[in-house]
């Protein structure tokens, strides 16, 4: 491991994880997950002199992410089965743990409880789909073409009085950059 001196602050893996600090630093080069480490430990140490309270949870959450993505891989999706759709329906991993269960359903019928850093593939029949949490909210409808796989992100929105459930439309990079981060969950068939 090397040290260089730096103009500002402190950075790690090409400038990825930053602390800034009010004089010149010390900028660690080697490996990327020692490095994320030192800016975490870097970063808590410099809390409590407020050099560091904005950025300290991003840093925080990277050093995590870093651990478990050098233990885990992206998720891979098989394709839908012929004459069929899917969709993989997904809650992130938040910093602050998040016990909010997401129950999901379609005409009524609740499939999967979703927590959060969980996945749930849903294999449906082509058509117009609607899909509603328990909790209330908009319904998120579809239209599904047979053969084709969709994502779909559950998160807590700002609401009037608090936050409120919803189901969002994403593309497959976004679940990819999370899907390291997820366990699958078992859905019930659909009826």
């Amino acid at each position: 491991m090397r040290a260089r001196p730096a103009s500002r602050g402190i950075s790690c893996a090409g400038g990825a994880h930053k602390i800034s600090v009010s004089r010149p630093a010390t900028v660690i080069q080697g490996e990327s997950m020692r490095c994320v480490l030192y800016c975490a430990v870097l970063a808590v140490a410099l809390f409590p002199f407020g050099h560091a309270k904005a950025q300290m949870p991003m840093i925080i959450n990277d050093a995590i992410a870093a651990t478990v993505s050098s233990e885990r891989a992206a998720v891979k999706i098989d394709p839908a089965p012929e004459g069929q759709a899917q969709i993989v329906f997904y809650r992130k991993r938040p910093f602050f743990g998040n016990k909010e269960i997401f129950a999901l359903s379609e005409g009524g019928n609740e499939f999967a409880q979703l927590r959060f850093g969980q996945y749930a593939v849903h294999v449906i029949e082509p058509g117009t789909r609607q899909f509603a949490l328990a909790a209330g909210g908009e319904a998120l409808e579809l239209q599904a073409q047979a053969g084709q796989t969709y994502y779909v992100e559950g998160e807590l929105v700002k609401a009037e009085g608090g936050k409120r459930q919803s189901l969002k439309r994403v593309d497959e990079d976004q679940f990819r950059k999370v899907s390291f981060q997820l366990m699958k969950l078992e859905t019930k068939a659909a009826e």
